[in-house]
């Protein structure tokens, strides 16, 4: 797929899982002045915050969590409990708890180099999906108009920008740009 990034962070998350059988997965990316190539370790980062003063780290590699399960299709991973987590140094399937019934869950940040249009290749077996750049949509309310916002609530998470929950809006639309 091909999608639209600025230079700097952006978060990318990956879901994969194998059935049975061979396995296998490979995260390609091409884009202004980059020609097609592994994503390398060096543009993958996560975050971690330190429990004591409540700072944001940016580190090498990128979260995993490992799922067990025997699945005909790409599992909704929220509905399971990981048998295994940790760090790895790129989207990399050696991290799996075994070969088969097995699926993998990668997340973090990608270092962009420039703004432009990239297309991420992603080659997978039995099935993947690969999520990158911010939400399709950012709200930002420019004007109270008639009728004032008296409450509205982001969680913590949602600034770190790697875990999107729903928010719902009610109002009147007085311009889409």
């Amino acid at each position: 797929g091909k999608v639209f990034l600025r230079a700097g962070l952006n978060p990318i998350r990956l879901k994969w899982f194998n059935g049975y059988g061979n396995l296998g997965l490979n995260v390609e990316y091409e884009g202004p002045d980059l020609r097609r190539q592994p994503i390398p370790e060096t543009a993958l980062t996560r975050v971690e915050i330190e429990r004591r003063t409540g700072r944001t780290n940016f580190l090498s590699g990128l979260n995993y969590k490992c799922y067990q399960g025997e699945w005909d299709f790409l599992p909704d991973f929220r509905r399971y409990r990981p048998t295994k987590a940790g760090v790895a140094a790129n989207f990399d399937s050696r991290v799996r708890a075994q070969n088969e019934k097995v699926g993998l869950e990668f997340e973090g940040f990608m270092r962009i180099p420039q703004d432009g249009v990239y297309t991420f290749h992603v080659t997978a077996d039995d099935g993947s999906q690969l999520f990158v750049g911010p939400g399709a949509l950012d709200v930002e309310v420019v004007s109270q108009g008639r009728a004032p916002i008296t409450d509205v609530t982001v969680p913590s998470r949602v600034l770190e920008r790697t875990n999107r929950p729903w928010v719902t809006f009610e109002g009147k639309v007085e311009s889409l740009g």
